[in-house]
């Protein structure tokens, strides 16, 4: 996505809202934007960053330290958004998380609107250039604070940042991180956008980052092993059907190009299983029936969050197969349609995938052309029959969306049941 930032540079504000999924991200854009003779940007960061020796480093980097919250304060929030009002006449660009902090699940959170709404109001008292918000999508393939996120997962509080943790963390420059992938997603260009009749601008603005964001995803070889390995008993899985697995979704997310804005490992699913091998996230059991490859009590955990990075690109194609691949006889194609946009709109608001209508006849499409469905002679849709390779491919891609549809699922039996006497 480079080119059209650069186009857009030209003759906007640029304001670039990522998803912020480590401390490397806000470093790893300003790196990357003087690499590419870009400006840098100024960046809102928390106060907790704002620490002895490090926090001056940062602010000559370009940091401007906000309290997290000053929602009670008028004064505070005045003189905030007067300073982002002047940072903006000046012509400097701005980056600013909109989901507020780092996301341990590894989903989009929810965007906080508080500098949204004072980027529109700069909008509207007016600036030199018109705004131009771009999102940034990063895309890890070994997560620097993966410990500390299981940590807070498995129940810890978070830690407040501290000088000692950064001098802690000098060791981990030995160790191999990988790449990491970062996107530049459709811009939203302010005065465009507001042309257009919005009931809440900054809710409504908020909502659309988020969805440009995650159709900027990059699917990395770690993220492909994460979708299949968590999909099977005991995650662990013969390699000959992992290796055939992520070559089906690679088949499956390309035949789709022309319709996202994702990006794809080149790797076939022979090099992905090599490579992620190789990066210490997988590994091997030797076994006379062939190779077993699995994930430490670790790497088990963690790798929930690189599935959910990108559970959103098969959301479409995975219900699906969830409504197709149990049953014994054809589903015809209003029924499976009408299924899909009764439940899918729910699933899209959950990740921030955007419904598009023509979506559902392009990924049968697809999944016939791949084997993954039989188009029956009445015109309906079948899986695979038992003992064929691909009905097992079905089912796996099912797995990908199952946690959501059970979780639904049970909300809606406890509304259901709310009514009823006890």
């Amino acid at each position: 996505g480079m080119p059209r930032l650069q186009q857009v540079a030209e003759s906007h504000t640029v304001v670039y809202v990522p998803s912020h999924r480590s401390h490397i991200d806000y470093l790893l854009l300003s790196y990357l934007l003087f690499y590419r003779g870009l400006m840098i940007p100024h960046i809102a960061a928390g106060d907790n960053l704002d620490m002895p020796v490090v926090g001056s480093i940062l602010r000559r980097g370009g940091a401007f330290f906000m309290r997290r919250q000053f929602r009670d304060d008028p004064i505070y929030a005045a003189v905030f958004s007067e300073y982002l009002y002047q940072v903006y006449r000046r012509g400097h660009c701005v980056e600013f998380f909109p989901e507020g902090g780092r996301s341990r699940t590894g989903r989009l959170l929810p965007a906080r609107l508080g500098l949204l709404k004072m980027t529109l109001s700069c909008h509207e008292r007016g600036i030199p250039r018109p705004l131009a918000l771009v999102p940034v999508y990063f895309g890890y393939e070994k997560l620097i604070e993966a410990s500390s996120y299981l940590d807070e997962l498995r129940g810890s509080e978070k830690k407040r940042e501290s000088v000692g943790d950064i001098l802690r963390g000098l060791r981990l420059i030995r160790d191999n991180f990988g790449k990491v992938d970062v996107n530049f997603g459709d811009p939203v260009i302010v005065d465009d956008w507001l042309a257009e009749e919005q009931e809440n601008p900054p809710f409504e603005l908020g909502q659309e980052i988020m969805l440009r964001i995650n159709e900027a995803a990059s699917i990395n070889p770690v993220n492909l092993i994460a979708l299949v390995t968590l999909s099977t008993p005991r995650f662990a899985v013969d390699e000959s059907r992992l290796i055939e697995q992520i070559d089906c979704y690679l088949s499956l997310l390309r035949a789709d190009t022309g319709a996202h804005d994702f990006t794809l490992t080149s790797m076939s699913g022979a090099e992905v299983v090599r490579y992620v091998e190789d990066l210490g996230m997988i590994k091997r059991e030797q076994h006379e029936f062939g190779d077993i490859l699995c994930h430490d009590s670790f790497n088990a955990v963690l790798m929930t969050w690189y599935r959910n990075n990108v559970a959103h690109t098969l959301a479409l194609p995975a219900l699906i197969a969830c409504l197709v691949h149990q049953r014994r006889r054809p589903l015809n194609k209003l029924a499976l349609s009408t299924m899909v946009d009764t439940v899918f709109p729910y699933i899209a608001e959950e990740l921030y995938l955007r419904v598009d209508p023509t979506a559902t006849d392009r990924w049968l499409t697809h999944m016939v052309e791949l084997g993954l469905l039989e188009l029956h002679p009445t015109g309906g849709y079948l899986a695979p029959p038992a003992g064929d390779p691909n009905q097992h491919r079905l089912e796996l891609l099912a797995t990908v969306i199952q946690p959501n549809l059970e979780r639904m699922y049970i909300v809606i039996a406890l509304l259901a049941n709310s009514g009823k006497p006890g």
